[in-house]
């Protein structure tokens, strides 16, 4: 299957020139649980095959109006680490580790809506992520297969994703990823094999990251919220990440997982494993 990533410098995030404020425009980071594979979504999926019991993991950086997320990214000090105890799954025919080249029709095939990538904003071509809890019942992407796939009610998602998908589109393209040092990254998350054990996936960086050139911000009419992940597996999931957000007057904020300096702030949710939650 062929991929493709956007790529520009983004020296700009990790030595900005714009002065660093010592406010807090990050609120949360929210994990949603997105979507858990049933028996039905294993039997149907055919060579794409997911493990019951499946989890697909949302990552989301709630900040306050006004503010803009401009990169989520490894430095010197603080690593970006991200891994599971087994495979991470990507749709073989229609998947990439970016949305914004997801076309909007798979959306209805098989598991298509439980590939796994890294966004500043996008869940498909024009489609905005956003939490299912801010999402309506207009547009739901309506799963193509006899009987339909992805329809597990299971209490541990919220809403079912026939109910809400928690995409919302006719809000303008969604912002592109800029990606610089990932590649280990990328390839490693292209490498799921339908029906094998797996040791696992690791990933850490001290000179990586993904951006977003203009910075991101919410889809119209939702809070200022942008999905900057989605993650599928049978293990757990682990991140430690460290964010930068732009200010509404034009400075920066750095937010990191661990052991902040100068003027980083600690925000120990950038510290995650789904077994702790």
């Amino acid at each position: 299957m062929k991929r493709y990533l956007y790529c520009l410098s983004i020296i700009f995030i990790i030595g900005v020139k714009s002065s660093v404020s010592l406010g807090q425009g990050l609120d949360s980071i929210f994990v949603e649980r997105y979507y858990i594979t049933d028996s039905t979504d294993q039997l149907q999926s055919g060579p794409d095959a997911l493990p019951i019991g499946s989890v697909t993991y949302r990552i989301f950086v709630c900040m306050k109006p006004g503010y803009k997320l401009q990169a989520v990214y490894g430095s010197e000090y603080h690593q970006l680490v991200i891994g599971s105890n087994k495979q991470i799954y990507n749709h073989p025919n229609y998947g990439n580790y970016i949305p914004n080249l997801i076309p909007d029709y798979s959306l209805r095939y098989n598991t298509v809506m439980l590939d796994s990538w890294i966004s500043m904003g996008a869940a498909s071509m024009d489609g905005f992520g956003i939490l299912k809890s801010h999402d309506d019942t207009a547009a739901t992407v309506e799963n193509r297969f006899i009987p339909p796939m992805l329809n597990n009610a299971n209490a541990n998602i919220g809403f079912p994703l026939y109910e809400r998908d928690g995409i919302r589109f006719n809000s303008g393209k969604p912002p592109r990823v800029t990606a610089i040092g990932l590649d280990s990254l990328l390839a490693d998350m292209n490498k799921f094999i339908a029906g094998t054990d797996s040791t696992g996936y690791y990933f850490k960086t001290n000179n990586g990251a993904w951006a977003c050139l203009e910075g991101a911000k919410n889809a119209d009419g939702t809070p200022n919220n942008v999905v900057i992940g989605q993650f599928t597996t049978a293990g757990e999931l682990h991140f430690e990440l460290n964010i930068q957000l732009g200010t509404p007057d034009g400075q920066v904020e750095r937010y990191v997982h661990s052991s902040p300096v100068a003027n980083e702030i600690l925000f120990p949710a950038l510290n995650y494993n789904s077994n702790n939650q």
